[in-house]
């Protein structure tokens, strides 16, 4: 168990756990900024003497300052504006001069823990302006001795009179402060005054030179309850001196815990310290930055808690709520629900197994036909593919008859979620494992986007962040190895540990899934893996939903030959050559462990002389057919754009494999192993979980078969949290 901070740790508890969007606090050392730091809030020490503290628990007059706590710190200041009208609206941070800014240690820095240390040089390293450190006075050391000789003083005349049995009640630290203001002597107490005085004059000369202090709100993470509720050693000097400032929970610890960041203004310019809060706060968003600040800090200085103030977002018609805590979607390529079943039995799957319980589990429908990237897009559009426009992977043009292979966004008619939001100013991230489906995941969004593919190449300009693999730890994986997906949860972890991204979508490879049965050792590993990297996704505090794109299915015959049909050719025998041409749209860059076969094709129709009618009877009387529909109907059925249909949609049964053309498909890189692929409506249902429970009303309004484009809905809209 870890302490909330000091006296007004209450506060910041009850602003982070979403029990009330502002809190109030009071600070003579150090009473708001720790339990910030501790908690993972946004506080606001205003200078001192920025309102009456009439009501309040002044022990000290010159250290009593007001605290204020929210998720952000544009509530900080819209609450700030409360008292002070000139603080509720912050300037653009375009029109914002960038701030002259100094590193500062103080006399507590030598117990600085390892970890936040590194955290903070980190993050400074990051800041593209110049961060020189300023040396403080010798005399600042007694800040901390002044500070707590001050207010024992101040304890001994409000509580050394009380009786004995009263006295006895208080707290061990509170009676041992009792005693040392007892001891004091008035000599003493006058010293310690005075050099309250020259501390303060003092620092008022710290910003000849400079806007902004930055340090370092706590010496580390949250203490253990065991080891008392921390120290207040970093904030006292700025306490006794009354100057203003900022604790921003940016920085994380060896633990994942947050530390504070503490920005440190001049006494009585508060609008300006605000003001420099704000300038990291839209992170890849660099038009939006002061130029020479131009923070590419440490992604996760540009990460605020949700701001429950902001309005929903509308994306092809559906409506969103902001993130209350970081959301993770992922998108579990190929994962039929009979892996999860072989993994929960094998025992394997003990994250998993504590969602069945605690979480909502269920399944959805996948879009048709079921391949990876009408389904990716749908999911990130939030709806099927009649409104975005993907339907497969590979596809004819119907007006010039062209070719299309989908690998990028071009074929996307519609915005996604992700793009929204980032542009309305959340900070988003998606990472994929093919790089073809970063380009299209990828569109219009103002925030991070890479491959796992491709992580050795990422750039700043292109995906937001470079140097992935130094992010992740390891080298970029091969793209035919269960890695790859590994890869790609093991990039998310590591974003949300450092950047805290408010909304993630991470799109994994199928690649398992179609070389290994769910009961196979291989696959159990796998599974093993992914199970403890969404365990850390939820103890990081993230949201997290599971989705997958398509189920799989064994298509081979007993003795383990491809059970293929070669549509194409039946045709061609039956009809003649040219009558039709067979499109299979799961083919795509990546066909070496399936061959471009699966479980929907699209016949067109080249000759006139060849009737619908004739051919759709003609190929429903084959074996392992089990639907051939025409095109409006194919549409109408499974929510498909007309334009890129083709004049039948021909499904399979489950187990048979279509293809076009014998000569067309390249078996040989199967090596021997069992076809296993998608496509199909046997493979349409998917696992669809979320790691909080439904609330009572969602859960009761929720009828019919969810689809997996549905996620994003329930996990930011209808979850407990």
């Amino acid at each position: 168990m870890r302490s909330p901070g000091v006296s007004s740790s209450g506060s910041a508890a009850a602003v982070v756990d979403y029990m009330t969007p502002l809190a109030l606090g009071t600070q003579h050392t150090a009473s708001t900024t720790l339990p910030a730091s501790f908690c993972g809030a946004f506080a606001f020490k205003p200078s001192l003497g920025f309102t009456e503290m009439t009501g309040s628990n002044i022990l000290v007059p010159r250290l009593a300052h007001l605290g204020l706590l929210a998720r952000s710190v544009d509530d900080l200041a819209l609450f700030a504006g409360a008292f002070n009208p000139t603080l509720a609206e912050l300037d653009p941070v375009e029109r914002f001069p960038s701030p002259r800014i100094a590193f500062v240690r103080g006399s507590g820095w030598t117990n600085v823990t390892f970890d936040a240390a590194t955290a903070l040089k980190s993050l400074l390293s990051r800041i593209r302006v110049p961060i020189p450190e300023l040396v403080l006075p010798p005399e600042s050391d007694r800040a901390a001795e002044v500070t707590m000789g001050l207010l024992d003083a101040h304890l001994a005349f409000r509580f050394g009179g009380l009786p004995a049995d009263d006295f006895a009640q208080l707290c061990s630290p509170l009676q041992a402060g009792v005693q040392n203001g007892k001891n004091m002597s008035a000599p003493r107490y006058l010293e310690l005054d005075a050099l309250a005085d020259r501390l303060t004059a003092l620092a008022d000369r710290l910003f000849a030179e400079h806007d902004l202090l930055i340090t370092l709100s706590t010496l580390g993470e949250a203490t253990r309850l065991e080891d008392g509720p921390g120290s207040g050693v970093m904030s006292m000097p700025w306490s006794l001196c009354g100057l203003p400032t900022l604790s921003l929970p940016l920085l994380r610890g060896k633990q994942g815990l947050p530390i504070g960041l503490q920005l440190i203004g001049q006494k009585g310019r508060d609008r300006s310290l605000l003001q420099a809060g704000r300038l990291g706060r839209r992170r890849n968003q660099p038009n939006h930055l002061t130029p020479s600040l131009r923070i590419a800090m440490s992604p996760e200085l540009s990460w605020s808690h949700s701001d429950p103030a902001r309005p929903p977002i509308e994306v092809n018609g559906r409506v969103y709520r902001w993130p209350k805590r970081p959301t993770v979607v992922v998108c579990f390529d190929g994962c039929d629900p009979s892996y999860l079943q072989a993994a929960s039995a094998a025992g394997v799957f003990p994250t998993f197994d504590r969602l069945r319980r605690t979480g909502y589990w269920g399944t959805a429908l996948a879009a048709m036909p079921t391949f990876t990237n009408p389904n990716n897009v749908s999911v990130v559009c939030g709806v099927p593919p009649a409104v975005h426009g993907v339907s497969g992977n590979f596809y004819i043009d119907r007006e010039t008859g062209r070719e299309v292979m989908m690998v990028d966004a071009t074929p996307m008619r519609a915005p996604t979620i992700l793009a929204a939001f980032s542009q309305a100013g959340a900070s988003v991230a998606t990472v994929t494992a093919k790089d073809k489906l970063r380009k299209a995941l990828g569109r219009d969004l103002e925030g991070i986007a890479f491959s796992a593919e491709k992580a050795d190449s990422a750039t700043e300009s292109e995906n937001g962040i470079s140097d992935v693999q130094a992010l992740v730890g390891r080298t970029t994986p091969d793209q035919y190895s269960a890695d790859l997906s590994l890869f790609v949860l093991d990039a998310g972890v590591r974003l949300l540990q450092t950047r805290r991204p408010e909304l993630m979508y991470l799109s994994l490879s199928d690649y398992v899934q179609h070389k290994h049965a769910p009961e196979e050792a291989e696959a159990l590993v796998f599974m093993a893996e992914v199970d403890r990297r969404i365990g850390e996704f939820i103890e990081r505090g993230a949201v997290v939903g599971i989705v997958a794109d398509h189920g799989m299915s064994d298509m081979a015959t007993e003795d383990g030959a491809p059970n293929v049909l070669y549509l194409g050719d039946a045709i061609d025998e039956a009809f003649g050559p040219n009558a039709a041409r067979v499109v299979c749209p799961i083919t795509d860059p990546f066909v070496r462990h399936h061959g471009a076969l699966g479980g929907f094709v699209r016949v067109h129709l080249l000759r006139r002389d060849v009737e619908i009618a004739t051919i759709a009877g003609f190929i429903r009387s084959l074996p392992g057919i089990a639907l051939a529909l025409p095109r409006d109907e194919a549409c109408a059925r499974f929510l498909l754009p007309e334009d890129r249909e083709g004049d039948l949609a021909v499904i399979a049964e489950m187990g048979v494999a279509l293809g076009a053309h014998r000569e067309g498909h390249d078996l040989a890189q199967l090596a021997g192993q069992r076809l296993r692929s998608h496509g199909g409506l046997s493979e349409q249902t998917v696992p669809f979980i979320l790691s909080h429970p439904l609330q009572a009303d969602a859960a009761a309004s929720v009828s019919g078969p969810l689809r997996n484009y549905d996620v994003f809905s329930l996990a930011l809209n209808a979850v407990e949290v």
